[in-house]
């Protein structure tokens, strides 16, 4: 009778498991699939604690591993690659390791260092208890240190920082992340065209809620405002915003170097940007 394996072999197996799935994810030039996406994908609550086993693994070589799955996709366009490679220096590890909420919650303390994690549950309208599961996430990855931001926090929220670009196939249930609010586009118009996708994300501004169905010309299916997508150039800049509203403030702020629009209209004048003369006049 053969011995049943440790739990320890176990473990090993699934973190095994685990990497080989994110590689295969990564073979696909829009996808960057998490840790947490892997968790899930395996059966797994996105938020068990496994996951940090599979980061201590994957924490040494991550970029080298990326970079190979991508040199397999792109090796017939050297430039593309060249510059992934040059986005990929800019990377922390911690886009691979958080969850969505863990990002947005993140992502709402960069806004206000000062808010407590009461504060921050009840501008999320997010359990305190899963605010305070997060803020250990986000100590794990060096975002924060006790309840505020740690000295080094910039490190955390460079190149793709705490952005969340959650895609879903809907025929088919695949969900991942993907590296560039712009990728929606060309999701739709380049590699699923005949298929509806699932948007989550959030506000860039306001860090409100964002869920929207959208095909290859049109938005199908929208929870509040039509989202307006800024495109702002290389990873991080380009951004989404859940109205017009909240891009006018965003705007005031800020100079802008491309093109806005709603998300309706991009998908219809690609790879033309939208004309956006009532937001200009706004400007």
């Amino acid at each position: 009778m053969s011995t049943p394996p440790s739990s320890s072999a176990r473990a090993s197996a699934d973190v095994q498991t685990a990497t080989a799935w994110l590689e295969t994810q990564w073979r696909l030039p829009t996808r960057l699939s998490t840790i947490p996406q892997a968790m899930a994908a395996m059966g797994r609550h996105e938020t068990d604690d496994f996951r940090w086993d599979v980061s201590v693994t994957l924490a040494r070589d991550w970029r080298k591993r990326l970079l190979n799955a991508r040199t397999d996709s792109w090796s017939a366009n050297p430039e593309r690659l060249a510059e992934f490679t040059r986005q990929l220096r800019t990377w922390g590890f911690a886009m691979l390791v958080l969850t969505a909420s863990e990002r947005l919650i993140g992502a709402a303390l960069v806004q206000t260092p000062s808010a407590s994690q009461s504060d921050i549950s009840d501008r999320l309208g997010v359990p305190l208890t899963d605010v305070e599961r997060a803020f250990s996430a986000l100590e794990r990855v060096g975002l924060v240190s006790g309840e505020r931001l740690a000295f080094r926090h910039g490190r955390v929220l460079s190149g793709l920082g705490l952005a969340s670009h959650v895609v879903t196939v809907v025929a088919t249930g695949e969900t991942f992340n993907t590296t560039c609010a712009i990728d929606y586009v060309l999701l739709a118009k380049n590699i699923y065209p005949h298929h509806n996708l699932r948007l989550v994300d959030y506000c860039t501004q306001s860090l409100a809620p964002i869920d929207v169905i959208f095909g290859s010309r049109q938005v199908l299916e929208c929870e509040g405002p039509e989202p307006l997508l800024y495109r702002g150039g290389k990873c991080g800049t380009n951004l989404l915003f859940r109205s017009q509203a909240d891009f006018l403030t965003w705007l005031s702020g800020t100079r802008p170097k491309g093109p806005a629009g709603l998300l309706g209209d991009w998908l219809a004048n690609w790879p033309a940007a939208p004309r956006l003369t009532a937001i200009d006049q706004q400007r």
